[in-house]
Parts: structure tokens; sequence; C-alpha cells
């Protein structure tokens, strides 16, 4: 089960964000959302959840399941103790600012979003997260950071690592894995133009068979143009 934690005060998922399928049971076999927890409650009805998503500023309530004004322990507990930043459950934080950048960094806590704002996340960002899982069983944190092109925007991040140190090299020079810094973005790159596998065979074909670094930036590019015209799918055939 995923779990939402979020006050939704006055009711805003619906008057501010219009969004009605976090509480009409759209999702209900996969997502449970959760507006009052009393201080001090235990969590660990929580400890077994694929995915927890918290609104780091909700309250915990009183024993009339009033608010208590910022009073906030089982979000941090939550936050802090129960996912320990993404380290033991999944964990998306939301705040209640209606815009702002979000905070994500995959490839060091690929299963901590560690900020994104409300408008974002329930207007564009949770319905088709919560789709893929239903779909998949697998929890995609970037569809929350990125959205659905999560695929295109990953792949580009990786293009532009492995372009941008080649801007000193004449297009004609002959390509050496050598000029690109961080190799590992290489193989990050790779995983997007061939997710079937076969890194190390591509790196001693390079090796082997040397281009020059114009065709080396114009097959990423080619790469990333597939991706973008293919739903996430690259479909085009490195050119050596």
């Amino acid at each position: 089960m995923i779990y939402l934690l979020d006050d939704n005060k006055d009711d805003k998922r619906k008057t501010t964000f219009n969004v009605s399928y976090v509480d009409d049971g759209s999702f209900s076999d996969c997502l449970t959302a959760i507006s009052h927890l009393p201080q001090n409650a235990d969590l660990g009805f929580m400890s077994d959840a694929r995915c927890l998503f918290i609104h780091e500023s909700t309250e915990d309530t009183d024993a009339n399941a009033k608010f208590m004004s910022g009073s906030t322990t089982n979000a941090r507990r939550i936050i802090e103790d129960l996912s320990d930043n993404g380290d033991k459950i999944p964990l998306v934080v939301f705040s209640n600012q209606m815009t702002g950048a979000t905070i994500y960094d995959f490839d060091n806590k690929p299963y901590w979003v560690k900020q994104i704002n409300k408008t974002l996340l329930y207007q564009q960002r949770l319905y088709p997260f919560l789709s893929h899982y239903r779909i998949t069983g697998h929890i995609e944190l970037r569809i929350i950071a990125y959205g659905e092109n999560y695929r295109l925007v990953e792949a580009g991040r990786y293009a532009r690592c492995l372009i941008e140190p080649l801007v000193i090299f004449e297009r004609s020079q002959m390509m050496d894995l050598s000029f690109l810094p961080k190799l590992t973005m290489l193989e990050r790159f790779y995983e997007f133009m061939n997710p079937d596998g076969g890194y190390n065979e591509f790196v001693n074909s390079l090796e082997d068979n040397p281009i020059t670094v114009g065709n080396f930036v114009d097959n990423i590019s080619l790469v990333i143009e597939s991706i973008s015209e293919n739903y996430g799918k690259n479909t085009y055939a490195w050119q050596r």
C-alpha cells in the first residue's frame, strides 16, 4: 500500500487543486490517504508501505481530532525514522507551496524526492505515478520528479553531461573516451539507448572502431530525438 499523509485543510485537494482521484476511491487498491494522526501515533501500520507521500507541515491531532498548531511530530517521525529519508521506504516530501523547485537526485537517492510543491504533485504527477504503479507494481519516483516523460528528461541530462565536455575539441578530431570526465554518464545514457544491455560491447566497439567527436555528438543527439519521438523508447541505431 502507498500512504499519503496530508491534512487537506479546507478540502484543498478539491477546492484549490480540483482533483478527486485521491478521495473518490479511484486508487483504493493501492493508495490510502490520511488527514488526521494523533500526536505520537503508532506508525507500525506504515512499516510495510511501498511508498510514503508526506506533507511535511501536517499537524498532529489531539484527543478531539483537532489539529495542534505547530506540532508536526508524526510527519518528522515518518520522514526521519520510518523512511529514513528514503533509505528504508521510498519517500516523497511535499510542501504547501503552490510553486517551487523539485529537489531530487536519482543518481544518489533514487527513492527520495526531497521536495515538490503541492500543485505539481496533485495536478500533474501523482495520478500517472499511481497508474504506473498499478500496472507495473514498480515505484518510479522519476514520474513524480520529472513527469510521465521522465525517460526523455533523464536521457537529456546524461546527454548534456556527455556533450558539454566535448565543446573544446574539433568535430573532426577522433573521439577518445578519455575526453569524458565521467564515463559513468555514458553507461547511464546507454541504458536509455539500449535497455537490453551490451554496454561493455558498446564501449569496446567505440575503442576498436573510433569515430570523430562530431559523429559521437550527432549520435547522442539522434538518440535523444528518437526517445522524444517514440514515447521514451529509442529506435535509433548508433552509427559507427
